[in-house]
């Protein structure tokens, strides 16, 4: 059995950690789960780019280096979106395997129509500052295609920011959205 998630929400909501707290959890229960990108194709494309002229990889973790970056992924996404809406779809549409799989980049409309269309399920993940306020967009795209991707989700996580010694702490929440989308917890093995 295939199952489908696909996560949206703003830059720094929490998708990654929530992949990874995920897969320790179905990993835990012998349920293999898989990560899956659309901007995986899109770093690929400009890794050689970004390494020769800004001496850093697309695929960086430096939060500076995103940043510099930032407007050049979204302009270039855009440009193969424009010659085909469904250029990113297409990148990843082949590679599910069996378990879950896990999609951490849902930025647009079309990409949860698309998931929800091979019967996936999508989750919206609001993170919640220290100051209890929430992780806001990152620049205009994310403010005009992202934001409005909560009414089209499954589920909407709401969570609170945690340091890396207290990531266990969030780990109840991803019983939580198993619950909600209708998934049995603790998961089965397949």
């Amino acid at each position: 059995m295939k199952e489908i998630i696909g996560l949206c929400g703003v830059a720094r909501s929490g998708k990654d950690t929530f992949f990874n707290l995920a897969k320790d959890v179905l990993t835990l229960k012998g349920i293999a789960c898989t990560r899956h990108s659309l901007a995986h194709a899109l770093k690929c494309e400009l890794d050689h780019l970004f390494q020769t002229h800004l001496k850093f990889s697309s695929f960086t973790e430096i939060n500076e280096q995103k940043e510099l970056s930032r407007d050049v992924m979204v302009a270039w996404s855009q440009l193969r979106r424009t010659q085909d809406a469904a250029y990113w779809i297409n990148s990843i549409k082949d590679n599910f395997t069996q378990g879950f799989n896990i999609i951490t980049d849902v930025r647009f409309k079309n990409e949860i129509d698309y998931i929800k269309s091979i019967g996936g399920k999508v989750v919206y993940l609001n993170r919640k500052t220290a100051d209890n306020h929430l992780v806001q967009p990152a620049n205009t795209n994310e403010s005009t295609n992202t934001l409005p991707l909560s009414c089209s989700a499954d589920y909407i996580l709401t969570w609170n920011t945690a340091g890396d010694s207290d990531l266990h702490t969030l780990t109840p929440h991803i019983e939580e959205v198993f619950n909600a989308l209708g998934y049995c917890y603790p998961p089965q093995a397949i």
